[in-house]
């Protein structure tokens, strides 16, 4: 997606989901998202980004998060 991969993306509903490690958390990891990010909105797709700590400890308020972006129901 404009010239970057995503860690999850579905193109119907206009979503990425991305899974960040601790690369993504230094002054260089940051400036590179901020980038990359922007790149991929301006071609429609909005981004939720997880750390991978939560991905792994708490998928559910993850699989929440991704439902809520998606329908806009709270309800889960």
């Amino acid at each position: 997606m404009a010239g970057y991969i995503l860690d999850f993306c579905c193109l119907t509903a206009g979503l990425g989901v991305e899974a960040d490690g601790g690369q993504h958390f230094d002054d260089h990891g940051l400036r590179y998202d901020r980038q990359r990010e922007d790149a991929i909105k301006r071609k429609g797709i909005r981004i939720l980004r997880f750390s991978d700590v939560d991905i792994l400890k708490d998928p559910q308020t993850v699989q929440a998060a991704i439902y809520r972006e998606l329908t806009g129901d709270e309800a889960w």
